[in-house]
C-alpha cells in the first residue's frame, strides 16, 4: 500500500506539472483558426463535443487549417515553453473522389512575423495512419514534440517555401523550433499534390501541452540534486503566507509545499537540464 501511495504521487505529481491548453470554440475563435479559403462557420452542436469549426464548401486539392492570430498560446519558443505535445480532433465530412490514404501533417512554422511566405521555415511530422475519410467521424491525432532536441529529431522533416523537403542554407531544427509562430494541419504530405475538389471538413480540441524544462530545479542551477531537496524540505509543509513558504519549492502550484511536490523533485532527481 505504502508503494502504491508513493508511486500515485509521483504519478500527481507529473500531471500537475503539465499545463495543457485546449481550443475548443465553444466561446469562439481566440485563435484565429481558419481553413486557408474562409468562410469558416462556427458550429454549436456535433462536435467532440459540443461547438466546432467547419468548413463546409472547401475547393481545395487538400485542407489545410492554420491561425491568422500569431501571439497565441500556440505560439513562441516551443524550447523554452518545453512542448510537449500538439493534438486536434478532425474530420471529414464529404468529398468529391476518394481520399483514403493521404496522411495527416502537423506542420510547425516561422514565418518570420510577415505576410510574405516567401521568408518562412518549417518542421513538420507526418502521420501516415491517414487523413479522417467520410463516414469515419472524429478522429483524434496526438503529434509529440521533441522540443527539447537538438537536431531533427527521427520522423521529422525541415524545409521551407522554395522546398518543402529541404533547410534552406544555415537554417535547422533548433532555428525553427526556437521561433514557432504558426501552427498548421494539412489533409495530406506538405510535399504531395492531388486533384482539387470540394471538401466538407471540420476540426476541434485543438491543444497544445507544455512542462517545466526542468522541474525540480529550485535554485535555477540546472541540476535537480541535493540542494534543490534541501530548499524544499526547508519549506515542507508550509503554506502560502506562511513565513517558511518558499513559492520556488511549491512545485505544483497549490499554494502549500508538501508530498506532491517532493514527489516531483524526486522523479526527477539527478536530472541536468543545462
Amino acid at each position: 500500500m505504502a508503494r502504491f501511495l508513493a508511486c500515485s504521487t509521483l504519478l500527481a505529481a507529473s500531471a500537475a506539472l503539465a499545463a495543457t491548453h485546449v481550443d475548443t470554440f465553444e466561446t469562439g475563435n481566440p485563435t484565429g483558426w481558419r481553413f486557408i479559403q474562409g468562410a469558416d462557420v462556427i458550429q454549436p452542436v456535433g462536435g467532440n463535443p459540443g461547438a466546432w469549426l467547419n468548413q463546409p464548401v472547401y475547393d481545395t486539392f487538400a485542407p489545410i487549417l492554420d491561425h491568422t492570430n500569431l501571439a497565441t498560446p500556440f505560439s513562441g519558443d516551443y524550447h523554452a515553453m518545453n512542448v510537449t505535445k500538439i493534438t486536434i480532433d478532425a474530420q471529414t465530412i464529404s468529398t468529391q473522389f476518394p481520399v483514403a490514404g493521404l496522411p495527416f501533417t502537423l506542420l510547425l512554422a516561422d514565418t518570420k512575423g510577415t505576410p510574405d511566405p516567401s521568408d518562412d521555415d518549417y518542421v513538420y511530422y507526418v502521420d501516415y495512419s491517414g487523413i479522417p475519410v467520410p463516414g469515419q467521424g472524429w478522429v483524434h491525432y496526438e503529434f509529440d514534440i521533441p522540443s527539447q532536441a537538438d537536431s531533427l529529431p527521427p520522423g521529422w522533416s525541415g524545409g521551407h517555401f522554395g522546398d518543402m523537403e529541404s533547410f534552406r542554407p544555415g537554417v535547422s531544427w533548433t532555428d525553427v523550433i526556437k521561433s514557432v509562430d504558426r501552427v498548421e494541419f494539412w489533409w495530406i504530405h506538405p510535399a504531395w499534390f492531388a486533384i482539387f475538389q470540394q471538401w466538407n471538413v471540420g476540426a476541434d480540441n485543438i491543444a497544445i501541452v507544455t512542462a517545466p524544462p526542468c522541474p525540480g530545479d529550485i535554485d535555477g542551477d540546472g541540476l535537480v540534486g541535493q540542494s534543490d531537496l534541501g530548499v524544499l524540505l526547508a519549506a515542507f509543509g508550509a503554506c502560502s503566507g506562511d513565513p517558511a513558504y518558499n513559492p520556488a519549492a511549491d512545485l505544483d502550484g497549490d499554494g502549500c509545499v508538501g508530498q506532491t511536490d517532493l514527489g516531483a523533485l524526486l522523479s526527477q532527481f539527478g536530472s541536468n537540464c543545462r
